[in-house]
């Protein structure tokens, strides 16, 4: 994020490195820490309306990153798609 130019400060593997961003947000496809990290579909379903709300306060996004697949069809579900 720094080399791209959207966050500023330094990055020191800690809450309060001074790292802010700018142009840039993230946001979670899913809120829980669930058993070994795998949510269950309703888990997912249930998240996605608040990652939905969240997405719908930065009404400038011109695009998205996705990592990995619970985040990509999360973010296809927000944009309309299946």
């Amino acid at each position: 994020l720094l080399r791209f130019g959207l966050a500023t400060g330094s990055y020191e593997e800690r809450p309060d490195d001074g790292l802010r961003l700018t142009g840039a947000a993230i946001l979670n496809a899913v809120k829980c820490l669930p058993p070994q990290n795998k949510p269950s579909p309703e888990e997912i379903a249930t998240c996605r309306r608040y990652y939905e709300a969240q997405l719908a306060l930065l009404p400038n996004v011109r695009g998205l990153v996705a990592l990995g697949q619970i985040a990509h069809g999360s973010a296809v579900r927000a944009a309309g798609g299946r």
